[in-house]
This record gives C-alpha cells, sequence and structure tokens, in this order.
C-alpha cells in the first residue's frame, strides 16, 4: 500500500515538470522574430528544448517500468578482475535453489580484461527472503561499450556494492569514474577483497585470522577513501577473501583451475567449513540479511529518492536551459544596440570626412587651375585664340579628368576603411553563430562640365583680362596685374554666379 502510494506521488510529480517543460516550450514556439539568424537561433532553443523533454519521459520511463518493488537488488559495481564475479558466484552456489543446474564456477572470470560484458542478473534467497544481484561489467576496461548497460543496471538497483581488491587506496581517476556513473540516490558499501591467492596460505599462522594488521589499515583506507568520494552516499565496508569462500563452496568439478584450487584449499585448512569461516564472508551475508529485513524501508527511500533525484536534475537542467539562453539573448539584444549606434556613429563621420575630403579636393583642383590659368595669360598674353584652347585645355585636364580621380580616390579609401570597422564589428556576432556578410559598398563620383559654356564665359570677359594683360608690357608682368581679376572667373569655376 505505501509502494502504491509513493508511486502514485512520484507520477503526478513528474506530470507537473513535464507540464512546466511543455509550458515554456510553448511559449518559446511562439516568440516572433523577424532577424534570420535569430529565427535560427529560436529553432535551436526549440529543438533542445524538445531533446531535454523526449530525455526526461525516457529516463522517467525507464525508473518507472524498471523499478523493482517487491524485493532487494544489488548492483555489483567495480574495477575489472576485482572479484565481483567470484562474489556471486559463492553466494550463488551457497543461496540459490537451482544451483545443481549449471556448472559451477563458469561466471568467474579468468583475468580478462572486460570478462564481463552484460549486466547479469542471478535470483538468490536468503533466510526466506529473496534478492537479486546484478554483475556489472568493470571499469577499468574499455567500458564505453558498456555505458548504457551500465547505466540500465545503476537505475534498476537499491544498493550498490563496490568491489576494491588492490591493496593501495582507490585511484583518482576511478573516483572520477564512480561519480560519473553513480547518481544521487544510489548508496554505497565498499567491499575489500583481499587479494591473496590460494597458495599463499600453506602456512598455519597465514590461516590462523584474515583480519591482519596490515589488511586492517588497508580497510580502513579504503573506506576513508570512499567517504571522501561518496560523502552521505557511502555507508560502511566490509572485508572478505571472495576466493577462499568461493572455493570452499564447490570440487568444480568442470573447472580445472578451480578444480586445483579447491582440491588446494582442502589441504591447507583441512576443513571447508573452516576455510569459509577465515574468508569472513558471511559478514557479507550479515549485510544483505540486514538490509533485507527492512527492504521495505529500502526499497521506498530508493525509490523515492532516485525519482526526486530525477526530478530535481530535470529541473535543473531546464533552469540552467533558460538562463543561459536568456542570458544569451540579452546579451546579444545588448550587443546589438551597442553596434547600432556605432555603426551609425561610423557612418555619420565617413560622410563627414567624405565632405571634408571632397572639399579639399575641389580646392586643391581649382587653385591649380587657377594657376595655370595665370601662367598661360602671362605665355599667351599676345594671342587670344591660343589662351582660349590652352585654358579649355585647363579646364579638361584638371576638372573634367583630375577631379573625379581624386574624389573618387578618397571617397574610396574612407569607404573602404567604415567598411572593415563594421565588418569587424559585425564578426563579433560569430560568439551568437550569427553570421552577417561583409557589406559592399560602390562608391562612383560622376559629373560633366559645360567647357563651352566656359570658354564662351571667358570669351565675353578676355578682352578685359588681355587689356590688362596688354597695358602690363612695360610693367612688372602679368602676374601681379591679372590678379585683381582672379576672384571673378575662380567664382564662375566653382559654380556661382558672376558677372564681367
Amino acid at each position: 500500500m505505501a509502494n502504491t502510494r509513493i508511486k502514485d506521488q512520484i507520477q503526478k510529480e513528474f506530470e507537473t515538470v513535464l507540464q512546466k517543460h511543455n509550458k515554456v516550450l510553448i511559449q518559446l514556439s511562439t516568440l516572433n522574430f523577424k532577424h534570420d539568424s535569430l529565427k535560427k537561433i529560436k529553432r535551436e532553443f526549440v529543438t533542445h528544448l524538445e531533446e531535454l523533454i523526449n530525455k526526461i519521459r525516457e529516463e522517467y520511463k525507464t525508473v518507472r517500468d524498471e523499478i523493482v518493488w517487491d524485493h532487494l537488488v544489488i548492483g555489483f559495481f567495480g574495477e575489472t578482475n576485482a572479484g565481483k564475479s567470484t562474489i556471486i558466484e559463492t553466494l550463488r552456489l551457497r543461496y540459490a535453489s537451482n544451483k545443481n543446474t549449471w556448472n559451477h564456477g563458469e561466471i568467474v572470470g579468468t583475468g580478462e580484461a572486460d570478462f564481463t560484458k552484460d549486466a547479469s542478473e542471478y535470483e538468490l534467497n536468503i533466510n526466506g527472503q529473496r534478492i537479486t544481484l546484478i554483475d556489472i561489467p568493470g571499469i577499468e576496461g574499455d567500458e564505453s561499450k558498456y555505458r548504457h548497460i551500465i547505466a540500465k543496471a545503476l537505475h534498476k538497483a537499491h544498493y550498490i556494492f563496490y568491489v576494491h581488491k588492490k591493496n593501495s587506496r582507490p585511484d583518482t581517476k576511478i573516483a572520477c569514474r564512480i561519480q560519473d556513473y553513480l547518481s544521487d540516490w544510489t548508496r554505497v558499501c565498499s567491499i575489500y577483497n583481499v587479494s591473496n591467492s590460494i597458495g599463499n596460505y600453506d602456512e598455519a599462522e597465514d590461516r590462523a585470522n584474515l583480519y591482519t594488521e596490515g589488511v586492517i589499515k588497508q580497510a580502513a583506507i579504503i573506506k576513508s577513501a570512499f567517504q571522501e568520494m561518496l560523502g552521505f552516499l557511502y555507508e560502511e565496508n566490509i572485508t572478505l577473501q571472495a576466493q577462499v569462500a568461493l572455493c570452499s563452496s564447490s570440487d568444480f568439478s568442470n573447472s580445472i583451475k578451480l578444480s586445483k584450487d579447491a582440491k588446494k584449499l582442502r589441504k591447507y585448512f583441512r576443513d571447508a567449513n573452516k576455510a569459509y569461516a577465515f574468508s569472513r564472508f558471511d559478514s557479507l551475508i550479515i549485510l544483505l540479511d540486514k538490509l533485507n529485513r527492512s527492504f521495505d524501508k529500502v526499497i521506498i527511500d530508493s525509490q523515492n529518492q532516485k525519482l526526486k533525484a530525477l526530478k530535481k536534475r530535470s529541473c535543473l537542467k531546464l533552469e540552467e536551459f533558460e538562463q543561459t539562453h536568456k542570458d544569451l539573448l540579452s546579451q546579444l539584444e545588448r550587443r546589438l544596440m551597442r553596434m547600432t549606434l556605432d555603426i551609425k556613429e561610423k557612418v555619420q563621420s565617413s560622410k563627414y570626412a567624405i565632405q571634408n575630403r571632397c572639399d579639399a579636393c575641389i580646392n586643391e583642383t581649382f587653385i591649380e587651375v587657377e594657376k595655370s590659368v595665370f601662367d598661360s595669360i602671362d605665355k599667351y598674353k599676345d594671342n587670344r585664340y591660343f589662351l582660349e584652347n590652352e585654358i579649355k585645355n585647363i579646364l579638361c585636364i584638371n576638372i573634367k579628368n583630375n577631379l573625379p580621380y581624386k574624389i573618387n580616390q578618397e571617397c574610396r579609401d574612407i569607404i573602404a576603411k567604415m567598411t572593415q570597422q563594421i565588418h569587424d564589428r559585425i564578426k563579433e556576432l560569430n560568439y551568437f553563430s550569427i553570421t552577417i556578410e561583409k557589406p559592399n559598398i560602390n562608391f562612383e563620383f560622376q559629373y560633366d562640365i559645360d567647357t563651352n559654356a566656359v570658354i564662351k564665359y571667358l570669351k565675353v570677359c578676355l578682352g578685359d583680362v588681355l587689356d590688362v594683360a596688354g597695358g602690363a608690357a612695360g610693367g612688372g608682368g602679368t602676374w601681379c596685374h591679372w590678379r585683381p581679376y582672379r576672384n571673378r572667373y575662380w567664382s564662375f569655376i566653382r559654380g556661382r554666379s558672376s558677372s564681367c
């Protein structure tokens, strides 16, 4: 009854979680962006959120459908060749009802890495209570091939027994793998499997007590390390000798190696029961029996914590997802606002620069025209025909040809610099996966000047110029006598109205 109530409560909680996720998905889907890049970001957000929702549904389905509510499930986890299968086989030989239906020792590893290639399950009956054992692939081989198998087995287990065999502190890399695999609901007990082979017990003093000073010290190191690694998830450590326990449980007629070890064990200990007692394997049975007696509480607590953790993790992922992309969009909005202002400023400053450079080019050109006209008057002061043609050539070369080229060149340089500055700012959007092509601004300054009209105007006024020039034949040169007239011609060429 309590189990059913917990299951119903958990289901309601998960329905609430999924409703929250779907609400966010609907809100996100209704956002309307005009810019293609923002539309792309929105699509990516929606896709990511849909994947998250599907993953939560799958995890919930796995936990809901594969949870065992009526008996205890223990997962044996640990390093490759640590003795997980040896411990499980010993339990099978002593507590399985059908122990005559398989070849004894068949699941025990050969020392080969990744000997256990699947999560095998075994049913036992210990003191009238049903228990399922799961032999999980080791984590020192290439366990990436079995990652999904390991994860599924850990989801199903109420407790994890982590088997450690080396006479050293558990490795930091192994600790990282443990934390990577174990979720925040899985309670853990460690088993220190003393690594001596059967041949090491040929002396009587070696068979006196498994708990030697060295074994006790190593057990304390293992316990301290697991407490540090796993915190509140870690419960206790037991120490045993799995190989001695196994070889005292059968004669292994179908296994040459195990049969030899079993005979050697009986020779050293004289009695299989004494050997089994020496192995301290009963410490594991005592622990399993303790968990079994309170299995209702253990299962409810384990499953409740498991599903609450799944709910919490999914909510945290959603909140992280929302906050990350909310911050990203806010950052993008601020960046776009600053960029818009900067680009407007650069365009405006470039506009002023173009105006200033164009004015400078015009001034420089007409100063050159003025000087050239003065020089021509000095040179052709006695020949009206040559003077008219020379002035026409000066106007064509300097105003019709050179001036547009100078203006175009100056404008291109200013626009190229502005374009590069704008592009450099736009490249900052690459962080947001927004790609905008470099702007291409074409500029070509074109105009026509009616040189005939200019010459026509000059014909009207040229008499005055030549008269002044001729009157200066005995004086100080044409340049100084031409100076009073140049403003009239200068203003004409610049486009302002003037009269002769």
